[in-house]
């Protein structure tokens, strides 16, 4: 005779998709801020910034390109005029993709 044991109520755990606030999530995610470039930069709904000539914000085949020149202290970005509300017990997400350039020394490559 084998040693069985049942347990009348197991405890389960779900690791994802959770909330900003660990409960399970499944709701269809409603966008506050979308940008897409698919034909070039809509500058009615993003703000370009650079510092420096050489510093570039392009848009070709879908894809936003930004490009920093390499002078001491330059900088080159792209920003949503929209932003996203956070309201009390609210959480946020963020999904996006990017690639980045090889590092270059006293120089940053951020996006989110």
């Amino acid at each position: 005779m084998s040693n069985i044991s049942i347990e009348r109520n197991p405890k389960t755990s779900i690791d994802s998709p959770t909330t900003a606030f660990g409960e399970v999530s499944t709701s269809h995610k409603n966008p506050q801020v979308q940008i897409k470039f698919p034909y070039s930069i809509n500058t009615e709904i993003v703000q370009i910034l650079t510092n420096n000539a050489s510093s570039t914000v392009t848009a070709a085949n879908g894809v936003c390109t930004v490009t920093c020149a390499g002078a001491a202290s330059a900088f080159s970005q792209i920003r949503s005029k929209e932003t996203s509300r956070y309201g009390s017990g609210q959480g946020s997400l963020f999904l996006g993709s990017c690639a980045f350039t090889t590092g270059v020394a006293n120089s940053s490559q951020v996006v989110g």
